[in-house]
């Protein structure tokens, strides 16, 4: 089996990586090797395919390169799965910053993806995982690498949306939840981390009747100034 990997790796290696990039050569080393390595040298140079393995089974791949001593390049991950060997990681440097695509995923409950500039994420980034339930998160990030500009979070079972605004790093602006599973609402907004203004909260799912029997949805309203309760 591990043979079998191994053949698919080198497959791998031979169309993705034709080009030349430092050296054309490729070191194969396991795990334990690749430790000792960077351990003995501080201006280490080169491309190299790690082995991740227990008791003879090929468990995952690791592509990494160096140039003095410094990440640069394309690091690329694989994971065993039941087809052979499928992309967990993607990760790209600039004189040992992260720069440029970035992607982490088990091809199964998890992943997560966007960009890195000079090792600050930058963008959107998008994170989705599938494990209890699907959740999609979206979040979008400044030069400085803070939180700025929408966040939306859709919780696909339950029909949940939520969204939200980011000012460089803190919440700021308005905010909208919604549960259409549950009729259920939230109306605010934030300043500067903080929630500011009137609140809303209606609840169709427990209705309100009044003395002549008329039934309306459950609304809670609340006045905040700056993260504090005015009117409880």
């Amino acid at each position: 089996m591990a043979h079998k990997y191994l053949i698919i790796f080198n497959f791998i290696i031979s169309v993705c990586f034709s080009q030349t990039h430092i050296k054309d050569n490729y070191i194969k080393l396991s795990k334990f090797d690749f430790q000792e390595v960077i351990k003995g040298s501080k201006s280490i140079t080169g491309n190299y395919y790690i082995i991740h393995s227990k008791k003879g089974k090929v468990l995952g791949i690791d592509i990494k390169r160096y140039l003095n001593g410094k990440k640069t390049g394309e690091w690329l991950g694989f994971i065993a799965t039941v087809g052979g060997m499928d992309l967990a990681a993607v990760s790209n440097y600039v004189n040992d910053k992260l720069h440029g695509y970035f992607l982490i995923t088990d091809n199964h409950t998890y992943k997560e993806e966007g960009y890195f500039r000079k090792g600050k994420k930058y963008g959107i980034w998008t994170k989705k995982s599938f494990f209890d339930q699907d959740i999609i998160e979206t979040t979008k990030y400044n030069k400085k690498g803070k939180k700025h500009g929408v966040y939306t979070r859709i919780n696909i079972e339950e029909e949940i949306k939520e969204v939200f605004f980011y000012k460089n790093g803190k919440r700021h602006g308005k905010y909208h939840f919604e549960n259409k599973k549950y009729k259920e609402t939230v109306l605010g907004a934030y300043k500067q981390g903080l929630k500011h203004g009137l609140w809303i909260t209606t609840k169709e799912y427990l209705p309100e009747i009044d003395k002549d029997g008329n039934i309306t949805p459950f609304i809670k309203k609340e006045y905040y100034k700056n993260g504090v309760l005015i009117n409880p």
